[in-house]
Order: C-alpha cells, then sequence, then structure tokens
C-alpha cells in the first residue's frame, strides 16, 4: 500500500485556518475566566461523558459479532 501525501494548502487557507485558531483560542480563555460559564461547559461534559460511557458500556458487554462470509461460485 502506498503513502498518503498531505494534501498542500493554498496561502489563504493557512491564513484562514491561522486566524479561526487564534479566535477558538481566544474564545476559550474567555469562558475558563468566566467562573458561570465554565461551571456551565463542565456539567454539559459531564452529561455527555455520562451518555458515551453508557455507550461504551454496552458495546463492550456485547460479544463481536463477525461479518457474515459470502461463498464464491466456483
Amino acid at each position: 500500500m502506498a503513502k498518503s501525501k498531505a494534501l498542500s494548502i493554498s496561502a489563504e487557507e493557512k491564513k484562514w485556518r491561522t486566524e479561526s485558531d487564534l479566535s477558538t483560542l481566544q474564545r476559550a480563555k474567555e469562558i475558563m475566566a468566566d467562573k458561570s460559564r465554565m461551571s456551565a461547559v463542565q456539567s454539559l461534559a459531564k452529561q455527555q461523558l455520562s451518555a458515551l460511557s453508557t455507550i461504551v458500556q454496552k458495546n463492550a458487554s456485547k460479544p463481536a459479532q463477525s461479518t457474515p462470509v459470502r461463498k464464491l461460485k466456483k
């Protein structure tokens, strides 16, 4: 199997991505400094973590199912 090459990104795309990343980091800093917003975020994160762990636990208790194999006609 050949190794895949990374897609090249235009200078304009790199600039946009960098500006978007900066904006994201600025917003994250603002949220972390606001106690009530951070508390709400943590509460939601706990709810989602709980829901995801339920999914993981349900799937972990089930045995792995094999994919049926179709026999080729000779």
